[in-house]
């Protein structure tokens, strides 16, 4: 009951955090894993938890899809992010969960680091939205299968990849909401086709998480997302700290 409770609770911090500032996902897997969450129990239950909440701006940014200029790259980047997503999380699935712990730690420094750059960055470009190319519509693959497998601080590694690309800061957040959805939704499909993911954990997270990320919405000007992200990376450091240790 006390655990079912912190998992409501994690979950409605991960959804606040997501709403105002990003980085939500880094804190509760980490989080999950602390509790005692077997490490790739409590990657793949997150991402499929964390799905409902992502629905919205991922369908939302579904109608921004400028920067893919022609269908047939549309398609070919929509295929792409699925089953770029898809392996990655059967690749999760294959990796025996002690090495996945092993690496947890690891990973989670790296999406902290990685949101701590992002943060300090603002990817703004001058000039008009430039379209994607076919050459750099490839460089999606290598970052859906990280979606799939982890995607701690992906949406940054896409939003960057975009920025490069030289789109237009609004229609980067659209076209990387709707990736990033695409990856988690083919990860969800794979994960809840496996069996593995525990209910008593998703259910109370999803939950939670919903109510947190209706909550941040209507919260954002108070909640500070600057404040937010130092949590965030202060949360994201301390976490994976005492995983080494614990480890």
């Amino acid at each position: 009951m006390t655990n079912g409770i912190a998992i409501l609770c994690l979950g409605f911090a991960g959804g606040a955090i997501n709403a105002v500032a990003g980085g939500g996902a880094i804190v509760v897997v980490a989080a999950l894993a602390v509790l005692g969450t077997p490490a790739d129990i409590a990657s793949l239950t997150s991402t499929v938890a964390l799905l409902p909440g992502q629905l919205f701006a991922g369908w939302r940014g579904s109608g921004s899809l400028t920067p893919l200029a022609s269908l047939r790259l549309r398609m070919v980047t929509i295929m792409l992010t699925l089953c770029g997503g898809g392996i990655g999380a059967t690749l999760l699935l294959v990796t025996p969960s002690r090495v996945f712990a092993g690496m947890l730690p690891f990973l989670i420094t790296f999406a902290t680091v990685l949101y701590a750059w992002s943060s300090r960055r603002r990817f703004e470009l001058d000039g008009a939205p430039q379209k994607l190319r076919p050459a750099t519509v490839g460089w999606l693959a290598p970052l859906s299968v990280y979606g799939g497998f982890y995607g701690g601080g992906n949406s940054f590694m896409v939003l960057a990849f975009l920025a490069r690309a030289h789109i237009a800061p609004r229609a980067a957040a659209h076209v990387k909401n709707f990736l990033i959805l695409l990856m988690n939704a083919a990860a969800t499909v794979i994960f809840l086709a496996s069996g593995k993911v525990d209910a008593s954990v998703a259910v109370p997270l999803g939950l939670g998480a919903l109510v947190g990320g209706a909550t941040g919405v209507a919260l954002i000007d108070r909640l500070g997302p600057t404040l937010l992200r130092y949590v965030v990376i202060v949360l994201g450091t301390s976490l994976a700290l005492w995983l080494m240790v614990r480890g």
